[in-house]
């Protein structure tokens, strides 16, 4: 614990006065996050486990910890950033009304959804329309607000930015977090990139960024109420002094530490055959022939692991290790730091096609990847370069809404 808490320490301190804010800084706050019960030693899941913190467990974390930030002071003494800004370069029309068509199929994609669903089934609670709810249409409109978002973020769209937060507030409205969670880290990587001590000269900035943090924690308490639009409910709840205890005790990252420690604990292995079946996954449609084993590590950590009557959340780092040992779960650290690496080599000298395209998976990756599964991670990407061939084709068919619209201003002349 106590080598955690130096190693805690010791980044923050180089967080806020050394680096600027980048996917390396975004990775190792979500790594503290994930791993804040190492703070003070004992992890749970509500009804379901309860267990101090092992010694392989502090061995594992304390590990990756140390791997993940020497790798950061290594990059930052190797890499010469230039202080570029992002969105410089110039936006033909044709790019424009592609994005404006885009933004069009995710708000259609999301009514479809909505109607699919059924308007009053939207009352219900998170698992149960997560079970009813049509995932092609539901994750294309999400996905394809986040492209477009960042998008109308760095070329300064504000109306296009703000088009594209509606699919976000109606998954919001469902009782899920993550990508109102991505919105707001891809809004602040792109305002704090330029600035080497980002928490020291932004002081403003990060007390809105921390307000805006605990309003998502706070959501998760009345997400259920805010349906039944009771207003008086909803602020009982806010008033309630016992929210605010139960949202500072992260239940999420209780759950996701939790899981490693008992794989760690148990020594739980996957088969050859099951850590086989998820790199075999990466292939599209190789999913429609693995029916035999399940490749959803969460699905596991629900079902066999904890035997519990509610989802939970995956961990890729006691994945890894079912998978592989300690060597597995330090190849996947090692993958993740280069991911990271790649991200930042894109926010320093992509394009702006590139950055709008790859800038909400890596934010997803760096920040998510504890509480997700290796077919989760691979599905984000696929997400994306589904999101990217749909987004070339509306860029080839542009010329056509362009021509109709100079035709239509001629007919008014």
């Amino acid at each position: 614990m106590v080598v955690y808490w130096l190693l805690a320490c010791l980044i923050i301190i180089y967080l806020a006065t050394m680096r600027r804010f980048d996917f390396f800084s975004i990775g190792v706050i979500s790594f503290l996050l994930y791993t804040s019960p190492c703070f003070w030693g004992d992890t749970y899941i509500p009804g379901i486990y309860y267990g101090a913190i092992s010694d392989d467990t502090y061995l594992a974390v304390n590990s990756m910890l140390m791997v993940i930030f020497l790798s950061m002071i290594i990059y930052d003494l190797v890499t010469r950033i230039p202080d570029n800004k992002i969105g410089t370069d110039i936006i033909s029309v044709r790019f424009q009304v592609s994005m404006n068509l885009l933004t069009l199929l995710s708000i259609a994609a999301m009514m479809y959804t909505i109607y699919d669903l059924g308007f009053l089934n939207l009352v219900n609670s998170k698992r149960v329309i997560s079970g009813q709810i049509n995932t092609v249409s539901y994750g294309f409109s999400l996905w394809s607000a986040l492209v477009v978002f960042t998008y109308g973020k760095i070329t300064k769209k504000n109306i296009i930015l703000l088009v594209s937060l509606i699919p976000i507030f109606f998954n919001l409205f469902i009782g899920s977090r993550s990508f109102a969670a991505t919105v707001f880290i891809i809004y602040f990587l792109l305002l704090w990139y330029n600035d080497r001590q980002f928490i020291v000269r932004n002081k403003k900035s990060i007390v809105f960024s921390f307000v805006t943090f605990l309003g998502i924690l706070v959501y998760k308490e009345i997400y259920k109420v805010v349906k039944t639009f009771d207003l008086g409910l909803i602020g009982s709840i806010l008033t309630d002094s016992s929210t605010y205890t139960k949202i500072f005790k992260l239940e999420e990252t209780q759950v996701v530490l939790s899981t490693l420690n008992y794989v760690l604990d148990i020594d739980y292995k996957l088969s050859y055959y099951e850590a086989i079946a998820r790199i075999v996954s990466v292939i599209p449609f190789a999913n429609n022939y693995i029916t035999d084993v399940s490749i959803r590590f969460s699905s596991l950590v629900k079902n066999e692991i904890f035997d519990a009557h509610y989802g939970l959340a995956s961990n890729i780092w006691a994945e890894t290790y079912s998978m592989g040992g300690y060597l597995g779960m330090y190849i996947m650290v090692c993958l993740w730091i280069v991911l990271l690496m790649q991200g930042n080599k894109m926010l320093n000298k992509g394009t702006v096609l590139q950055k709008i395209f790859l800038i909400p998976a890596f934010v997803q990756v760096a920040f998510y990847i504890h509480r997700l599964d290796f077919v989760q991670i691979v599905a984000i990407y696929k997400q994306i370069l589904l999101i990217f061939i749909i987004w070339i084709f509306l860029y080839m068919i542009a010329p056509i809404f362009i021509a109709r619209k100079e035709t239509a201003l001629e007919g008014v002349e």
